[in-house]
């Protein structure tokens, strides 16, 4: 496999600049595979689920991109990662089934097509997961990586696209290993990728999406500034599935004679209740000793004080409306995954998110963006975009970019003020910033500052988001 320092990235993971799919156009025949649907677009692949002619049954096709002619030791490195693949015998993975070149020139790796249906195809057709089974994921993923881990096994964070959801709930995955051997950061790259597939389906309008909006930002971010390892967030994935299960109700469906034992029932099912209890409270108090919290449990779904920093989020008040600001301005790491997805997007997504968009415009690529990119510090926020583009991401996400005053009372909370940031303000009709926006200075106090050019790019310049 081509090493994640050359100019390719590893397979498997995003990253770089996203090539068009080889195949836009389905279906499409190729050696005894027909392509049905493409499923997902990486750097230097694409997934594709497939029809197997002569067996008649379904499989995904891992696709290289074309290579230079005379690459041959990138081919025997593709190949070699298809036979890792096929040797690890992981739980709640597809098996790899062939590797080989087809009759057009195509190498390819040939998976076992998962039951269900991927999280990237739920992400296209807008269907959001549970809390429930966010968190029946995210313990399904520490089983497999705990797995790679404990045969040695380097594995690649699972992009929306290698993780299959069945109609009766359960997770499937393709396989995320690579070759060579672990390295240092990769469980925090694993849940950070983990946390990006599950964002654009994650729990909306349903009782337990701020606990599930707390796990991903855990995931993404760590806590308190440390990161967070596979089985502290699994811990707390099942902590949180259990805290959301519903109470036994005892129901009478007509009037009972008295029972003399009932006294002595219900008291029993107290003590069964408060023995519960307890356990639900170790359970807690462990995974906050594991995540380093020093007392910080997870908090209910009632509105918190105004304004406070709660789940990733400060929590404001916009007139009589409360209004969720995001703590931190988006990262290099959320704006990568945007740009790896935006290509899939079918034409009438693309056309909502790039709307009034002027289309010299509309190209979401920051500039210097390889070499923000290169300098490997992901979670610092992505600069040297426009307006445009924040407005592009904002709309990916089905959320909108701040006012000025949402964001001064944000970032007095959360304490990152050193960046210049778009909002969504214009500026009063008068020359010469007619229907301009405006950019909050890195100067603390400062007034905004209008920008009479919407596509005005910035290496200090970023932008956050309200959900």
């Amino acid at each position: 496999m081509t090493p994640a320092d050359q100019s390719c990235p590893p397979i498997g993971q995003a990253g770089g600049e996203l090539q068009p799919p080889l195949f836009p156009t389905l279906p499409v025949a190729l050696g005894d595979y027909t392509l049905i649907q493409l499923l997902g677009s990486h750097v230097c692949s694409d997934f594709y689920l497939a029809r197997q002619s002569h067996v008649e049954r379904r499989v995904v096709l891992e696709i290289r991109h074309p290579l230079p002619e005379g690459s041959k030791e990138a081919t025997a490195d593709f190949l070699a990662l298809a036979r890792a693949r096929g040797a690890a015998k992981l739980p709640l993975t597809a098996a790899v089934l062939e590797s080989a070149t087809s009759p057009e020139g195509y190498t390819y790796i040939c998976h076992e097509a998962p039951e269900g249906t991927p999280l990237s195809a739920r992400a296209a057709w807008e269907q959001r997961l549970t809390p429930q089974q966010v968190c029946s994921l995210v313990s399904a993923a520490g089983k497999l990586y705990e797995a790679c881990a404990q045969a040695g096994l380097a594995a690649a964070p699972l992009m929306a696209d290698m993780v299959f959801l069945s109609n009766a709930g359960n997770f499937s995955f393709l396989s995320p290993v690579l070759t060579g051997s672990p390295a240092e950061g990769d469980s925090e790259r694993q849940l950070q990728g983990l946390a990006a597939a599950i964002l654009p389906v994650q729990p909306q309008n349903v009782p337990g999406q701020g606990r599930i909006a707390t796990l991903l930002s855990w995931m993404q971010h760590g806590y308190e500034g440390d990161s967070l390892d596979w089985p502290a967030i699994v811990n707390t994935a099942e902590l949180i599935a259990e805290q959301l299960k519903p109470d036994t109700i005892l129901q009478l469906s007509q009037p009972q004679r008295y029972d003399k034992g009932r006294e002595q029932r219900a008291g029993k099912r107290r003590r069964q209740q408060q023995k519960r209890s307890s356990r639900l409270m170790g359970l807690a108090v462990l995974t906050v000793l594991a995540m380093g919290a020093g007392g910080f449990f997870l908090a209910p779904d009632s509105v918190p004080p105004i304004p406070s920093l709660r789940g990733g989020y400060v929590h404001c008040m916009e007139g009589d409306k409360l209004v969720k600001v995001a703590a931190r301005p988006v990262s290099i790491a959320d704006y990568r995954e945007f740009l790896s997805t935006y290509p899939t997007l079918d034409a009438a997504r693309r056309g909502s998110i790039t709307q009034d968009i002027p289309p010299a415009d509309s190209d979401p690529t920051p500039a210097e963006w390889e070499a923000q990119l290169g300098r490997g510090a992901l979670e610092s926020p992505v600069t040297n975009v426009s307006y445009w583009q924040a407005l592009m991401y904002a709309r990916y996400h089905r959320s909108t970019l701040p006012s000025a005053t949402l964001l001064t009372a944000a970032r007095a909370e959360a304490g990152h003020p050193g960046l210049e940031e778009w909002t969504r303000d214009e500026a009063p009709p008068a020359a010469p910033y007619t229907k301009s926006r405006l950019v909050l200075p890195a100067e603390a106090g400062a007034s905004p500052l209008p920008e009479s050019n919407a596509a005005t790019r910035s290496p200090q310049r970023g932008f956050r988001i309200c959900p």
